[in-house]
């Protein structure tokens, strides 16, 4: 019997197609005898020795659950199984690949709609790119104004910064100068200090107290020439001022020096009594 299928010749009074599972009509008499009539198929044609059911029919030992599967060799079945192992490789091999692109792009999937609908023309690699551009714009500057809010708190809100703007001469002030000439003197770094407290005097010699502060440092540091000097200046430009004669007469004494103890005593008699003439 033919099967209508596939075209294979089955054994007479089989039920299902030997080769492709396909239920075969019945027959009757009339076509019993018709298929005696019909030639036979070459002898070298492949035939496949069927197997008897229970039944008396034709069938395998385990009836597949699509034809598709119906296997007579086991070659047969070591090729789809082969053929089958193959497509599940290459759709792991795909999915590691997939992975590993997440892992590698950070941006990956950012833009990407969860919709069924979703057509891959609207993805648009510029306005990605463009995008996280404009990012990495907005963090550059941010950054930078960062940075700078930092260096000027640094260098005008910290004696750190007040000293190393002083040390390195950066439009450093009288004040700059006298946190480094303190910070020098903590240190027992007296010459240095001199020289630091000099400096602001000089920045902010009109300033009278400033100036009265600068001595007396002057005279912490051991340097009492520099702060005798600064005494005279105050002496000369506030003649009435009570202050920088008391400070000097007792540098004077403490040194020893009565000739011009006695002098200065004269000088601040003299401009106490007649200001108007005072020099």
């Amino acid at each position: 019997m033919k099967c209508p299928s596939c075209g294979e010749e089955n054994v007479q009074g089989a039920r299902f197609c030997n080769f492709c599972g396909t239920k075969l009509p019945v027959l009757t008499e009339e076509t019993s005898a018709d298929s005696a009539h019909a030639p036979d198929k070459p002898s070298d044609e492949r035939r496949h020795m069927p197997t008897i059911g229970e039944e008396g029919h034709t069938a395998s030992r385990h009836a597949p659950a699509d034809k598709g599967d119906v296997f007579l060799f086991e070659d047969e079945r070591q090729e789809a199984d082969k053929r089958k192992r193959t497509f599940e490789d290459e759709r792991a091999t795909a999915r590691l690949r997939l992975e590993q692109q997440k892992r590698n792009d950070p941006f990956y999937g950012e833009d990407e709609d969860e919709d069924d609908d979703y057509d891959d023309d609207d993805y648009d690699e510029d306005d990605v790119g463009a995008g996280r551009k404009a990012v990495m714009i907005i963090i550059s500057v941010v950054t930078v104004l960062a940075l700078v809010f930092i260096g000027y708190w640094f260098a005008f809100r910290t004696d750190a910064g007040r000293r190393l703007r002083a040390s390195s001469n950066i439009a450093a002030s009288a004040e700059d100068y006298m946190t480094l000439g303190d910070w020098q003197k903590a240190n027992a770094n007296y010459a240095d200090a001199a020289d630091s407290y000099y400096r602001a005097f000089r920045q902010n010699r009109d300033d009278f107290d400033f100036a009265l502060r600068v001595a007396r440092c002057f005279e912490e540091c051991n340097a009492l020439d520099r702060a005798e000097s600064v005494y005279v200046y105050l002496i000369t430009n506030a003649p009435t001022r009570d202050e920088p004669y008391d400070r000097l007469l007792a540098l004077l004494n403490r040194e020893g020096k009565t000739e011009q103890y006695q002098r200065l005593l004269e000088l601040r008699q003299t401009n106490q009594s007649d200001p108007q003439n005072a020099s």
